[in-house]
């Protein structure tokens, strides 16, 4: 309001000679506040150098700023204040408004980001596939130019970082003076980003630590992931092996390059067919019969022996479905020349998994608990004498019928990724085959319909998850802040599992559950009341030890800490004791991750002495969350393009370490 009256006031000043100042007109737009009295015009402005040539008839024009109480804060202050208080350039000129004369002008902020992110950005479109239903799109992929915005001198940006770190001492070095840095990626939202994290830091998966180094506006299908680090490889792996002089103590340090990932980017980096195939393990060649059975790896992998079975892949033909036969379920050349003992086992994801598949468990039980109370109100199918071991076996067939579409899902989700990563590779290939491509669109089109056949095949009286005590779950977690996912098969986040552990949940859970159990069978018969009583007492005898041992496992493998060989052993027995408990709650599994759990997390920490959270992917999935806020800001710009750059100024700016130093650091509760 003030503005447009301000604009008005002019207007009005300069009527009678009918000549409108272009450059007041313009400046009118910048006001603060603006005072008109006795043919004097005052104009407040928020610091910005003023040129004018009074044409008015006024008498005089004063451009005045406004007193301040205390002193002006710098450029380089005022961006850390918009980073800290993740506020955007038109919110942080409403801030001014309220604190005039404070903060450095928005042109002095915007050269001062130039500075940081200069030489740096490289913008660019390239071609690159994208989900799409509709008439262009083949098997619901259409090739389509995209955003992409990456760094460049990745090497030079990370030595002048290093060298501010180490002027602050904040560095800490490893394995003889090494300085670990990890280097991977991930897909978040509608982008797929690739970052790097320098190890040595004291929080180094903390957001302002994480360095995005390359990110376009498409899912991370193997051709795009392919395409996205040729723009980046050579300038990364140039950090690997090299040398970082400390400007303090003139001592040369070695870096020591690693990669990370989720399991199923790990096995597309590698060339895997897919995190289900016979070899699924990156790491070892352990058949799905071997994991199942929980025999030990009879032979680790190695560049070497990835390249050795691709060319055997090549050899016999390139068909996928002999991949198992012929090359250990090796179908494509690895994308990163990095050794697999640097390959960071993905604790975080691992976690994830074993957690949400006994929590699955855990609440199909307690369903068949609701089942048998909904079906015991039902007068006509109350069990009684010989009847009550057909109804058991009723409820366990409904169970393992339950269980068997929820594995078949999963498996047919994994093959609809693996027929799109195939069909657009026979989109791009040299010889493009459209009876190939035609039969591809068709298996995707057959693939969907079949998990919507799947997801629609259970057929019961109660509806999964909706009884009284799987309800009465919910309810504790979202009561102890772990509220499941409403999307994406009502998933955990890793906060989530981590709250979790410390809080006991298993006890919480059982205790909620005995109380609601209790209520409900006071509409039961009382011939029912003891089959409910020993059924949940044999749930809780069973479930109650796996979460137990699981949250030791999951301190162990998801610090940063460096640790001792005593230390490593105490987490070996952790990890035996729950693999006995887990696998006898869910037999004959076959999970890779906890083939890796048990097979390779000690070796991996035995040989670089750090936990695994170090040098795994929480950073990276930490990521996501910050630059969709960040893309919330945006939105008013028309090209996607345009966006990614002013995302990626915003992140440069927020990680430079000169900007960190003008954010306090936040004090948790426990350090007050």
């Amino acid at each position: 309001m003030k503005i447009r009256n301000a604009v008005k006031d002019i207007q009005t000043a300069t009527a009678n000679t009918n000549v409108y100042p272009t450059e007041l007109s313009n400046l009118a737009h910048k006001l603060v506040h603006q005072d008109v009295t006795e043919g004097k015009i005052t104009l407040k402005t928020q610091g910005r150098p003023l040129n004018m040539v009074t044409t008015s008839q006024a008498t005089k024009v004063n451009v005045a700023a406004p007193d301040t109480n205390g002193q002006k804060m710098d450029a380089t202050r005022c961006l850390g204040i918009m980073n800290a208080c993740k506020i955007n350039w038109s919110q942080q000129r409403a801030l001014r408004r309220f604190c005039p004369g404070l903060l450095a002008s928005e042109r002095q902020m915007r050269i001062c980001q130039d500075k940081i992110v200069d030489g740096y950005l490289v913008k660019s479109t390239e071609y690159m596939f994208v989900k799409r239903e509709g008439a262009t799109s083949i098997g619901g992929l259409s090739l389509e130019e995209v955003a992409v915005v990456r760094l460049t001198q990745i090497k030079k940006l990370i030595y002048e970082y290093l060298n501010q770190y180490e002027m602050s001492d904040e560095l800490t070095f490893f394995n003889n003076g090494e300085i670990f840095i990890k280097f991977g990626g991930d897909k978040g939202g509608d982008t797929t980003k690739f970052e790097i994290q320098i190890c040595a830091l004291p929080k180094p998966n903390a957001l302002h630590n994480i360095i995005v180094v390359l990110i376009f506006q498409a899912p991370d299908l193997t051709v795009n992931i392919n395409k996205g680090l040729n723009l980046i490889m050579d300038e990364v792996m140039e950090l690997n092996g090299s040398q970082w002089i400390s400007p303090k103590t003139k001592i040369p340090h070695n870096i020591r390059l690693f990669f990370f990932g989720d399991y199923d980017f790990l096995c597309r980096i590698y060339g895997l067919i897919s995190p289900n195939g016979k070899y699924s393990c990156i790491y070892c060649l352990c058949s799905q019969d071997d994991i199942r059975s929980n025999n030990k790896p009879s032979e680790n992998r190695c560049l070497k022996t990835y390249n050795r079975d691709y060319k055997s892949f090549l050899d016999h033909g390139s068909d996928p479905k002999k991949s198992k036969l012929i090359s250990h379920s090796v179908i494509r050349p690895y994308m990163v020349d990095i050794e697999l003992n640097l390959v960071s086992i993905p604790a975080l994801h691992i976690s994830l998994g074993l957690f949400k598949k006994m929590y699955d468990l855990l609440e199909i039980e307690i369903h068949n608990l609701d089942v048998i109370i909904f079906n015991m109100r039902q007068e006509s199918t109350i069990p009684t004498g010989k009847h009550l071991a057909d109804f058991d076996r009723k409820v366990a067939e409904c169970a393992a019928h339950r269980i068997t579409c929820a594995e078949k899902v999963q498996k047919a989700n994994q093959k609809l990724d693996d027929l799109r990563n195939s069909l657009s590779y026979a989109l791009v290939g040299q010889k493009a085959n459209p009876q190939e491509i035609t039969e591809l669109g068709a298996k995707i089109n057959l693939k969907k319909q079949e998990v919507m056949d799947l997801e629609t095949s259970v057929n019961q009286d109660l509806k999964f998850g909706c009884g009284p005590l799987a309800t009465k779950m919910d309810e504790v977690l979202r009561q102890n802040k772990i509220p499941r996912q409403q999307y994406h098969g009502k998933s955990f986040v890793g906060n989530h599992v981590h709250r979790a552990c410390k809080s006991n949940i298993i006890d919480k859970l059982f205790d909620g559950v005995d109380v609601t159990l209790k209520q409900q069978m006071h509409q039961c018969p009382e011939n029912c009341k003891k089959l409910l009583e020993v059924k949940f007492k044999k749930i809780q005898d069973s479930f109650t030890p796996v979460f137990s041992t699981f949250s030791k496992v999951h301190t162990a493998i998801n610090h940063t800490r460096s640790i001792t060989d005593e230390e490593i052993d105490t987490y070996e027995s952790a990890i035996k004791l729950f693999s006995k408990e887990y696998r006898r709650v869910a037999p004959r599994v076959v999970q890779p991750k906890l083939h890796m759990l048990e097979h390779h997390c000690i070796q991996f920490m035995r040989e670089w002495k750090v936990g695994i959270g170090l040098l795994a992917e929480q950073g990276g999935e930490l990521i996501h969350a910050e630059f969709n806020r960040r893309k919330r800001s945006v939105y008013g710009m028309k090209s996607p393009l345009d966006q990614l750059v002013s995302i990626m100024k915003a992140h440069l700016t927020f990680i430079d370490p000169t900007i960190q130093d003008t954010i306090q650091t936040k004090r948790r509760k426990d350090e007050e």
